[in-house]
């Protein structure tokens, strides 16, 4: 008896001890569990959000590059093309209608890529957006902001790439500079407003019905106010021709290298008569004599925030539904 009870007396005092030892193992893994809590869910400011979002966007593009450097080498390649097609029509009385051709195809290329560019861009997103919006990694604004932070620098270096070249080889640049500094300014305008409603048609419609309406109503502006007068349009269609970043980028182009009091273009000695020897002839002849540059850059840049903010609500909407 003695001797059971010794052990009994053994086992009690090493069950005491290794109570206390898991007793203090379990309160100092809590305290651990009590303070990474705590570190876990102190939110990042909106600021570093924003940063770490525009790092990942970085990392991304370092590791894809292919498509970035397809779309700069396509600007450089189309500029020297068009440059080539079109090559000294800019100094000329006698090409004025082939620089109309150049400026309307330059503005429309920016258009088509600022657009086609971005449309896929929440449709291939927006399943990570949605899981991690839901984690509460990061809010939906600094996400946002991050993409068009890179974005708008990106494309504005591809329109400006383009524009250079092509307005060198196009002999754009022979008279005063101030008007190819308004040229490549609006051209940028028009491609980051195209740019604009390509993220909200992407935002707003399924992956191929994006891809299919972005196009379609690019056709749509473009019949609208781009390349038709407005005494030729229907009256029923004119509200888009008023509203059309498409016309505004064109006709402040227009008026950028014909109007701002330019002097009379050069005719050549084996010419008889140049009917476009003043620009305001022509200017007077397509009706676009009274283009105002500040309404057409503010029109630009209302349609670019509109559809930036609408582009914002519908990821909002579509992150809190139920």
């Amino acid at each position: 008896m003695k001797t059971l009870n010794a052990r009994a007396a053994t086992n009690a005092m090493m069950d005491d001890s290794d109570n206390e030892v898991g007793s203090a193992a379990r309160t100092k893994s809590n305290d651990r569990y009590t303070a990474y809590k705590a570190v876990r869910t102190e939110q990042a400011s909106f600021i570093m959000q924003y940063f770490l979002l525009l790092n990942r966007i970085f990392i991304c593009a370092r590791r894809n590059y292919f498509l970035l450097l397809a779309r700069l080498m396509s600007h450089i390649v189309i500029g020297l093309i068009f440059g080539y097609l079109y090559m000294n029509v800019g100094d000329k009385a006698t090409t004025v209608l082939g620089n109309y051709v150049y400026l309307y195809g330059s503005i429309l290329l920016l258009v088509y890529t600022g657009k086609m560019a971005v449309v896929l861009t929440f449709p291939l997103e927006i399943g990570m957006l949605t899981r991690e919006h839901f984690n509460r990694w990061y809010g939906l604004t600094p996400y946002f902001l991050s993409l068009l932070s890179f974005e708008i620098p990106f494309q504005s270096i591809c329109t400006v790439l383009y524009t250079v070249i092509s307005v060198y080889l196009t002999g754009n640049n022979a008279d005063e500079s101030f008007r190819i500094y308004y040229f490549i300014i609006l051209a940028v305008l028009a491609s980051l407003s195209a740019q604009a409603w390509g993220f909200f048609v992407g935002a707003t419609l399924p992956t191929k019905l994006a891809v299919f309406v972005g196009p379609i109503l690019a056709v749509l502006f473009s019949i609208f106010g781009f390349c038709t007068r407005y005494i030729d349009i229907t009256p029923i269609f004119r509200w888009m021709w008023h509203i059309s970043y498409f016309r505004a980028g064109f006709h402040g182009a227009l008026n950028a290298i014909y109007g701002l009091e330019r002097p009379f273009l050069s005719c050549p000695n084996d010419t008889m008569y140049c009917h476009f020897r003043s620009p305001k002839v022509f200017l007077n002849y397509m009706m676009i004599s009274d283009v105002n540059m500040a309404d057409c850059v503010t029109l630009m840049v209302v349609v670019m925030a509109v559809m930036h903010t609408l582009t914002l609500i519908t990821l909002w909407h579509k992150l809190n539904k139920r």
